[in-house]
């Protein structure tokens, strides 16, 4: 294998990839999948990486401190400069909550371990991910934690004969083995996972669920392209491909896993091409050649420049509500991405221009210097709104949690000891998704020595379904039917009068996730086949909203000086529709129900807060769950009902 020489392909298709990114991040509709322009960019960095190391160790010119340097070089001072001037923006505009979760995130994305800090704060699609001004650089951890070890990888198994001569083999069983576990889920983590889509969250962030793109990129130097004879047409169909990839989105299957497999083949296919065939319609496309030139800044700066926008929500909107904003700030981001280019990135790659000494001097003294200030208070603390301290976001989510299943338990019998129905007394059991742990904390605080209430909370699984027929996407099917089996089991033999179900039943009457098949009659089929009618109670569809509501109303307050107690605009409104569809369906099935929606919301608003004296109490502390006042509230009311 030789070393390649620059190729004008790859640089374009670097632009390609950060294109998509930057549409994806604008939230035009279109281009819904265009975050997988990170997925292009791990398979290019393979490709050249993996070039780079396998040649020169082949040559006996590879040492490692030569290598680390460049890296170091290439990456870190338009990461620093990025940092900084982040830092600054963010102690003007962001309130004290958010900036701290900012300085928090700092010293992880300065030592490339991102990604493991993103991962324990949120999921990356989620809203809260819109406000926080670096949560791309997840991409930037996992990828240098692969070239911090994958060099000594390399460079063992050329010290092995048998390793050397089968190094195709080793790289390609590596491939194998982090697709496998991305796609099948196999997870029985050391600690505490800290979402409760914990397996989709931890495919996304971590570096053992993402290698194999890296690999496949490295596993590209191996392939005799002359013999192939690739040529202009694969590299019309591969960008075809990535381009559709970015567009359509298979709901149904998992990211990072099969949904990826379309932008991953799409990039091998140009890859490979231009290596017979560097002078093509993508090289020659100079628009998207000088993002590839600059893509690099570009992807670090033009985030922290569209949390702006998401954080106020702002808009410019013209032509039948067309945004325009989402424009000018991704020309606003290219422009300052050109600067960074020329005037920070360009010349640190110098050796020259500064001596390999001096650089990592400068470098040591520059991040611990904002280290120090991120994890100390030597700026002043921006204030608060004293308002805000009367503010009340209590929720419990320590109760019970031996009886909250993320993920199938070492020993099945932790699920029978969840299950204890006492003689002579009304016997409930509460089971559902985590939202049910909402509604046995009010439950259980209502005053009434005749009923004892059970738990039981499975995240992520339709409701006493135990077989599917059908593929949903984002969830283990294997952890659903063995959790919901041994439940079923049990309940034969466990005396409870009244079963309350709870779940987003918004994600099953929403027919498109599922082709042909109607996920909410499929779960009540399976549901009455198991349980009398008469004995469930179903509640409704939770209220979920946009913003987390303690960001909301802090943020609110501290920019508008006041927040009403009820909103319409910090939540979907389909969940209104939703809501009729629920009812309508579960009128028609005769089971009785309880509406979460009537109880927080009337006309097109939805309760943010209720005031009592000087206190004001929120209806959640995050965008979903139920907070302690409000669940006492419903679980007075429902235990009323259940007595009925």
């Amino acid at each position: 294998m030789e070393k390649i020489n620059y190729l004008k392909t790859i640089t374009s298709l670097r632009g390609l990839s950060v294109l998509g990114v930057l549409l994806y991040h604008s939230k035009y509709p279109y281009f819904q999948n265009g975050y997988l322009g990170v997925d292009v960019f791990f398979v290019i960095s393979g490709f050249l990486i993996g070039n780079i190391l396998i040649s020169e160790i082949k040559k006996d010119q590879f040492l490692f401190s030569k290598f680390y340097i460049r890296r170091l070089r290439r990456l870190l001072p338009s990461l620093i400069f990025t940092t900084v001037l982040t830092y600054i923006i963010s102690y003007i505009f962001l309130l004290p909550e958010d900036f701290q979760i900012f300085k928090n995130s700092v010293p992880y994305v300065l030592l490339f371990t991102g990604n493991l800090f993103f991962w324990k704060t949120n999921d990356y699609f989620s809203p809260s991910t819109d406000i926080m001004p670096l949560s791309h650089l997840w991409s930037l951890g996992v990828e240098e934690q692969f070239y911090l070890i994958f060099p000594f990888i390399i460079f063992i198994i050329f010290k092995f004969k048998f390793l050397y001569k089968n190094i195709i083999w080793v790289l390609i069983i590596g491939a194998f083995l982090s697709f496998s576990y991305t796609i099948f889920g196999f997870y029985n983590l050391p600690f505490d996972c800290p979402t409760t889509n914990c397996i989709e969250v931890t495919n996304f962030y971590w570096l053992h669920t993402r290698a194999w793109e890296i690999l496949i990129g490295v596993l590209l130097n191996f392939i005799n392209v002359k013999k192939l004879e690739f040529r202009n047409l694969y590299i019309y169909l591969g960008v075809t491909i990535v381009l559709f990839s970015f567009i359509y989105n298979p709901i149904s299957l998992s990211h990072p896993g099969l949904a990826t497999l379309p932008a991953i083949s799409g990039t091998v296919l140009i890859i490979l091409s231009s290596l017979n065939n560097d002078i093509n319609f993508l090289s020659r496309f100079s628009f998207i050649y000088f993002l590839g030139k600059i893509s690099y800044s570009l992807y670090l700066i033009h985030f922290p420049i569209f949390v702006i926008r998401n954080y106020f929500e702002l808009k410019i909107s013209i032509f039948k509500n067309f945004d325009i904003l989402p424009i000018f700030l991704i020309s606003l981001s290219i422009l300052v991405a050109n600067l960074m280019w020329k005037f920070v990135e360009e010349p640190f790659r110098n050796f020259e221009l500064i001596t390999n000494k001096r650089f990592l001097i400068s470098l040591i003294i520059i991040i611990s210097a904002i280290i120090a200030i991120s994890i100390s208070s030597i700026l002043p603390d921006k204030t608060l709104n004293s308002e805000y301290e009367n503010f009340n976001f209590a929720t419990n989510f320590d109760i019970k949690r031996e009886c909250f299943f993320e993920d199938i338990p070492s020993d099945l019998l932790k699920i029978d000891s969840c299950l204890n129905p006492i003689k002579d007394m009304q016997n409930v059991l509460v089971i559902g998704s985590s939202i049910a742990k909402n509604i046995y904390n009010g439950l259980s605080n209502t005053e009434s020595d005749s009923i004892n209430f059970d738990l039981i909370v499975v995240t992520g699984c339709p409701p006493f379904v135990e077989k599917y027929d059908v593929d949903i996407p984002n969830f283990s099917e294997n952890k659903c039917e063995v959790l919901y089996k041994k439940i079923n089991q049990n309940l034969k033999d466990k005396n409870y009068s009244r079963i309350v179900i709870s779940y987003q039943w918004g994600e099953l009457i929403d027919n498109n996730k599922f082709k042909d098949v109607d996920m909410f009659d499929y779960t009540f089929e399976n549901i009455l086949i198991k349980i009398p009618k008469d004995k469930i109670l179903v509640i409704g569809q939770p209220v979920r909203w946009n913003v987390r509501l303690n960001v909301y109303a802090i943020r609110q307050l501290n920019l508008k000086n006041s927040i009403g107690d009820f909103s319409s605009s910090n939540f979907d409104k389909s969940l209104f529709s939703t809501e009729d569809i629920f009812k309508m369906k579960i009128r028609d099935l005769q089971i009785d129900s309880y509406s979460l929606v009537d109880f927080f919301c009337n006309e097109n608003k939805c309760l943010i807060y209720k005031k009592v004296d000087d206190t004001y109490y929120f209806v959640s502390n995050d965008f979903i769950h139920i907070s302690d006042y409000f669940s006492y509230k419903i679980g007075n009311e429902l235990s009323i009902k259940l007595k009925n």
